[in-house]
């Protein structure tokens, strides 16, 4: 072999093994990349190992509140709910709920005091009365027995009570505001 020959060969093989340095460099790279890929792995698995119970507790809780929510009826309460927000929605104009904005605070004003204990009593009290009055009223009703049942004490309470209602829905019309409740009632 002659000398050019050898260097040639000496060149070939000291690219070779630069290459294989190069490679024995990178491959020593991923290692280092796969030691730590499999060190989360590990602490992966570890934390599912841990985790998994809790998870597993907290998913039959969770299944647990939706079965009892559902023998509550809370989910066909909201399906039933979605169908009276379609009536409303379908029913009701844009501008309707315009004014409704405009007029919340005095409607909610009005559900508030209509949902007060003694107006709700009062209420109940004249459904109860109406659903078991006899409205029939004979053919022939004279002046005489009108005057007779008026002297009664329950009618004279009635229409005390009835009297008293309008006049305080009068002097709230003229005067523009609604009259405090108890206000009205020694008048």
């Amino acid at each position: 072999m002659t000398e050019r020959q050898i260097q040639e060969e000496l060149a070939a093989i000291h690219t070779k093994l630069d290459r294989v340095l190069e490679r024995s460099s990178l491959q020593e790279r991923h290692r280092e990349t796969l030691n730590a890929t499999y060190e989360q792995l590990e602490s992966l698995r570890d934390f599912l190992r841990d985790a998994a119970p809790l998870a597993r507790e907290s998913f039959l809780g969770l299944m647990e509140k939706m079965d009892e929510l559902d023998r509550k009826g809370y989910f066909a309460f909201i399906r039933e709910s979605g169908e009276i927000l379609d009536h409303v929605v379908t029913s009701f104009s844009v501008d309707d709920v315009k004014k409704l904005g405009e007029n919340i605070v005095t409607i909610l004003t009005t559900v508030k005091n209509l949902t007060q204990p003694e107006i709700m009593h009062t209420i109940n009290n004249a459904l109860t009365v109406y659903n078991s009055v006899d409205v029939q009223v004979p053919g022939n009703v004279s002046l005489y027995s009108l005057l007779r049942e008026l002297n009664t004490p329950e009618a004279k309470k009635g229409l005390t009570y009835a009297i008293r209602f309008l006049k305080a829905v009068a002097t709230s019309a003229e005067t523009g505001a609604p009259q405090e409740q108890g206000e009205h009632h020694g008048n």
